[in-house]
């Protein structure tokens, strides 16, 4: 995370830390969560660090004081904070790609900043929105980079 962005969000997190779960309460609850402990996640170990645990974190503290009785929230949580961090592991494997394939991964290739601007963007949404509720990241993240977040267009 470039340092604008991590200043933000710790920014944003010294305002949130009023009414939340107590941090045994958050681990409790990510401890039996489907996708389990961030750390088992298998991400690009350049986003998959205590910033992502921290997001994760405030998205739990999120669904427990504002969406309790909501079964799904925590899930939903999980899998936008997996494919946000998942997207840069896309990312570079377009620009990895000899021939691109695809005009997404020939953009990237020709344009080696093109990511830049829409991980901003949708850094500046979460952090707007009071970086607690992550579900928005997930889907800005991967339409940024010509994923599919919603399973929508089967995969060939």
């Amino acid at each position: 995370m470039r340092s604008g962005c991590f200043v933000a969000v710790c920014l944003v997190l010294a305002g949130c830390s009023k009414g939340t779960p107590s941090a045994q309460t958050i681990a409790s609850a990510e401890a039996k969560s489907t996708f389990g402990p961030v750390s088992q996640w298998k991400l690009d170990a350049a986003i998959n660090g205590p910033a992502l645990q921290q997001m994760r974190d405030r998205a739990y503290a999120y669904c427990l004081t504002a969406k309790p009785s909501d079964s799904r929230c925590a899930d939903e949580q999980d899998w936008s904070l997996f494919t946000y961090a998942n997207a840069f592991r896309l990312f570079r494997g377009f620009r990895s790609e000899g021939t691109p394939i695809s005009r997404f991964a020939s953009a990237y290739k020709e344009r080696p900043t093109a990511f830049n601007l829409p991980r901003r963007y949708c850094l500046s949404v979460y952090v707007d929105a009071g970086a607690r509720d992550a579900r928005s990241l997930g889907p800005c993240m991967t339409a940024a980079v010509g994923g599919d977040y919603f399973g929508v267009l089967a995969v060939p």
